[in-house]
């Protein structure tokens, strides 16, 4: 059982326009997450590009629904997800593997499928990212771009060769790792939310000054203008986000 975990970016969709070419063989199930944070232009570019692609292909994406989470923004713990910002440092990432690799789990099992091979869109020149284990129990991981030497820089290449226009880069509202150009790039209803996420998060850690913005100053006053001093680490989790 093959099964690409689709992220809604640019390597996930060049992914699947190799396997319209017939380059990479057809997998038996697409499944994205639905976090119900995801920014409006990842929806948009599924629902109006890449489903009406694949149903020339025979293939659709599937949705495995928000109510598969067992957390939301904390962990049972009581631990924040998000990769926040501190005054001394960044907390790790975990909302990626909360949010969709746990939960494309859970709904492959509720469709009887109890392991698979996971395709996942990483790139050759993102070897930190597939340089680990590929067997997670009954959960394999694949990396085809990897296998076929595909760079993030072909990816474009790889988009245009058959015919799609090429997407946002899919993310989360309220993400962290996002540049200041992508925080302008938000609607102002979606970035209205991830203020009022930022404030609600501030109130609610008893122990630390967090922020989402990385220049550690309440999202709503920041310098959104301002150069950016190091490209946010996109290295999410098990690497679902931004694909």
């Amino acid at each position: 059982m093959n099964v690409i975990s689709y992220g809604g970016g640019w390597q996930t969709v060049a992914m699947l326009a190799l396997v319209a070419k017939g380059v990479l063989e057809r997998p038996d199930r697409i499944v994205t997450a639905d976090t119900s944070r995801e920014v409006g232009s990842t929806w948009a570019y599924l629902n109006d590009t890449m489903q009406p692609f694949l149903e020339q292909h025979g293939m659709r994406v599937e949705v495995a629904p928000r109510d598969l989470a067992t957390v939301d923004l904390y962990g049972k713990n009581g631990d924040l997800l998000l990769p926040v910002y501190t005054a001394t440092g960044k907390f790790s990432t975990y909302c990626s593997n909360e949010w969709k690799s746990r939960v494309i789990d859970r709904y492959l099992r509720g469709h009887g499928i109890e392991s698979a091979t996971r395709w996942i869109g990483f790139a050759l020149d993102e070897r930190s990212r597939w340089n680990k284990p590929e067997d997670d129990g009954a959960w394999k991981r694949r990396f085809p771009l990897v296998e076929l030497l595909v760079t993030k820089a072909d990816c474009p290449k790889i988009i245009a060769s058959v015919g799609l226009p090429f997407p946002h880069k899919s993310r989360c509202w309220q993400c962290p790792h996002q540049t200041n150009a992508e925080w302008r790039e938000l609607p102002p209803d979606e970035f209205e939310k991830a203020c009022l996420l930022d404030e609600q998060i501030r109130e609610d850690d008893e122990y630390h000054a967090v922020y989402l913005h990385q220049s550690r100053v309440p999202l709503r006053s920041a310098d959104l203008n301002a150069r950016d001093r190091n490209e946010p680490n996109r290295q999410c989790g098990l690497g679902l986000c931004m694909i």
